[in-house]
């Protein structure tokens, strides 16, 4: 059993000692995410949970952006290692965070399409997050402003408009999450995202744009186009 361990601990030593010297380019996806969870998992070789997790969430992204769910499907996973790889997530989360309240310039849904595939992408239920915007495209205020269920969360114009009117923005970005994991929105986000438009226009604010983040895509329903999309993760 010493000699095992005694091999473990070389191979990973090997492995500290490469990513310090070369960072993530001179490792694979497993090896980053096996040397990960050796921190979480110290006296376990991780190399092979850490293939089979790649193997059922397709990419690094799909392991850390996955809810907790269907991460403990994964033989392997206890309770600390799940909390340790949400630290890794929120840790992701608020360093976009802090980027996008640094005054960040959002011109586009592609400027905060990581950012909201972290802060909602893997919440279990429906969230609504409204981005509040001055006239420079620069965040004034964030906040959530509804939540609900596994497939509905009520949002209603009249308190958005009330928002934005509230920290002075003259345009907003709404973003929404699908638990269900399936990015296209339904004929009810289109036509909310029409009222709100319409009852923004009114007070001289501008719907720049109404996404639908899941953990591993971003869909703009004002273009119509997938602003990001991953590989999928295996089926259950």
């Amino acid at each position: 059993m010493a000699k095992k361990n005694g091999a473990a601990n070389g191979h990973r030593h090997r492995l500290r000692e490469r990513l310090l010297a070369g960072g993530r380019q001179a490792m694979a996806d497993y090896e980053l995410l096996e040397l990960l969870l050796a921190y979480a998992i110290p006296r376990k070789d991780t190399k092979p949970l850490a293939r089979d997790l790649l193997t059922r969430f397709a990419s690094l992204a799909g392991v850390l952006l996955q809810d907790a769910e269907r991460l403990r499907e994964a033989p392997g996973l206890g309770e600390s290692t799940l909390a340790f790889l949400r630290l890794v997530r929120e840790l992701l989360a608020r360093m976009l965070e802090a980027e996008v309240d640094g005054g960040l310039r959002i011109s586009s849904p592609e400027d905060v399409a990581d950012y909201v595939r972290l802060s909602l992408g893997a919440e279990p239920r429906e969230c609504v997050l409204a981005l509040c915007l001055n006239s420079a495209n620069r965040l004034v205020h964030r906040t959530i402003v509804a939540e609900g269920t596994v497939n509905q969360s009520p949002v209603y114009p009249r308190e958005v408009a009330r928002l934005a009117l509230l920290h002075g923005a003259t345009a907003l970005i709404l973003i929404h999450n699908h638990p269900s994991g399936q990015p296209l929105p339904s004929d009810e986000d289109k036509a909310m995202t029409r009222q709100l438009a319409d009852a923004l226009a009114r007070l001289d604010v501008r719907l720049h744009d109404h996404l639908v983040v899941t953990p591993s895509s971003v869909y703009s329903i004002m273009t119509g186009r997938m602003v990001h999309s991953a590989p999928a993760a295996a089926a259950p």
